[in-house]
């Protein structure tokens, strides 16, 4: 072989080797968000279903502050939806606005508050938590395990799994 034959192939190489970085990186990056947002899910999952309980366990809670429920994962990454699979894209929007529905109406209770009729508030909101455990409590499950992530009961979250009513 002649010397332009070989940095012909040495560059071909190259250009190879870039773009099978390049592929392999976007994979990576794509599986970080995958991860990073099922993740945050599944703390959502347990952490609804915790509050929930809270909630019911005594009628004094509901006259205490309610704590928004936090999503610095998905704040961060709303920018990167696109990256997620396509077969969890819009249960995960889907999940997220439900999510700011209940920070919502974790907001407007003051207004039941001013009209009294705190009742009212709780039965709404015990009955939105119902629903977001009816709809979302398992949904993921097979995206958590495809990435590895386990489901609820083997990914140390047991509480999760009794968020369907019995």
């Amino acid at each position: 072989m002649d010397g332009q034959t070989i940095a012909t192939l040495v560059s071909l190489a190259g250009v190879v080797v870039g773009i099978a970085l390049f592929y392999w990186g976007k994979r990576m990056e794509r599986q970080s968000v995958n991860i990073a947002i099922l993740a945050e899910i599944r703390r959502l999952l347990y952490v609804i279903q915790l509050h929930k309980k809270w909630l019911e366990e005594d009628p004094v809670n509901i006259n205490l502050p309610l704590i928004p429920f936090s999503t610095p994962i998905y704040n961060e990454q709303a920018k990167n939806l696109g990256l997620l699979d396509r077969s969890v894209a819009a249960k995960v929007a889907s999940l997220y606005g439900y999510v700011q529905f209940l920070n919502s109406l974790q907001i407007a209770r003051a207004g039941y508050v001013a009209v009294n009729n705190l009742q009212l508030f709780k039965k709404t909101y015990l009955k939105s938590l119902d629903t977001f455990g009816e709809v979302y409590g398992t949904l993921f499950d097979e995206a958590f395990l495809h990435h590895g992530l386990g489901d609820q009961t083997t990914a140390g979250l047991p509480e999760a799994r009794k968020l369907k009513p019995k």
